[in-house]
């Protein structure tokens, strides 16, 4: 049951976080990812975006470990839509689905170690992150 309810909407959006990382415009819903085609520009420009914000955020509450990340998945951006082929993408986002679900999993299970002094632990929601990790 809880690979139903917590697991596959996770699944789904290792297929979609994959494609946006190869360019594809990708949209996560039940069982299936929507995916067009052929690359295009939308969620390309929405991850620099978010990467750019993530990067603003680093850099002006002095939170240097954070540029990290956003350098390593702009790197990964780059060369998935520009260099790699639109097969090897599919092949990427296929296979993607259960690579970049492990990814995306960790994310909620790391959330659970976060200090005493964070809303997510005061508020008890880190054990509804764990479930779903």
């Amino acid at each position: 049951m809880q690979r139903i309810v917590f697991g596959m909407p996770v699944h789904e959006m290792g297929h979609t976080v994959t494609g946006w990382l190869c360019g594809f415009n990708s949209i996560p819903s039940l069982w299936v990812t929507v995916s067009s085609g052929e690359r295009g520009y939308i969620s390309s420009i929405a991850v620099l975006t978010a990467l750019l914000m993530l990067t603003r955020y680093a850099l002006v509450n002095k939170r240097p470990a954070w540029l990290v990340p956003a350098i390593i998945i702009f790197l990964i951006q780059l060369y998935g839509t520009l260099i790699i082929s639109e097969n090897t993408a599919d092949m990427l986002i296929t296979v993607g689905g259960d690579a970049m679900d492990l990814v995306l999993a960790t994310v909620p299970m790391v959330i659970f170690y976060l200090g005493k002094d964070t809303q997510l632990y005061k508020g008890k929601l880190r054990w509804g992150f764990l479930a779903i990790g």
